[in-house]
């Protein structure tokens, strides 16, 4: 890890954001797929970056996969490469499980705030019953689980670039997430 540090140190500061989105992507797939980040990365990050060009695991997930020098397997996969994603079921973003719990206004805002990064001026104000919903799902954010209730009324949801931020109105952050890991916590049901 000493080494990916000083490489990183070395990366000016484009870079280290693509690096930073790299990482929260894996962290956002592990999560997602519920394995702990030190086996992700000890199984499957540390392979990879062993083997950076290896592209077998391709066979397995195109058909008559032939190497990416061939039209149609270069960076993007098409309808035509993988016909399974016609037939995948388009889910409205509200209708998800927990956006669908939430009060409509509450419920639009945050899923226009999760599709565009225009928002950062335009806060979503939330109703105290949405408050204590994502209380609920972000059990783990401890300064929105102790919020006062005088302050439900007065909290937000504000994106500040790819980054979801929950806020009381004058200012203090409740909680800081990517949009990725956002809308995962979003869609996961409660336990």
């Amino acid at each position: 890890m000493g080494a990916w540090l000083e490489a990183y140190e070395k990366l000016d500061d484009a870079q280290q954001d693509r690096v930073q989105r790299w990482l929260h992507l894996n962290r956002f797939i592990a999560r997602a797929l519920r394995i702990e980040w030190d086996d992700w990365v000890s199984a499957y990050l540390q392979p990879a970056m062993d083997r950076p060009l290896d592209y077998r695991f391709m066979a397995d997930c195109v058909p008559d996969f032939a190497g990416f020098d061939q039209v149609g397997q270069g960076a993007t996969f098409t309808k035509a490469v993988d016909p399974a994603t016609a037939q995948t079921a388009r889910v409205p973003v509200r209708a998800s499980n927990h956006l669908g719990r939430l009060s409509p206004r509450a419920q639009d805002g945050i899923s226009a705030l999760l599709v565009t990064a225009e928002m950062e001026d335009d806060p979503v104000r939330l109703g105290p019953g949405d408050v204590v919903h994502l209380q609920k799902v972000f059990r783990r954010e401890k300064a929105l689980g102790r919020l006062p209730r005088k302050d439900f009324r007065r909290v937000q949801v504000v994106r500040e670039d790819n980054e979801v931020v929950v806020r009381v109105e004058d200012g203090d952050e409740l909680c800081r997430i990517s949009v990725l890991e956002f809308a995962a916590e979003m869609r996961r049901a409660l336990v």
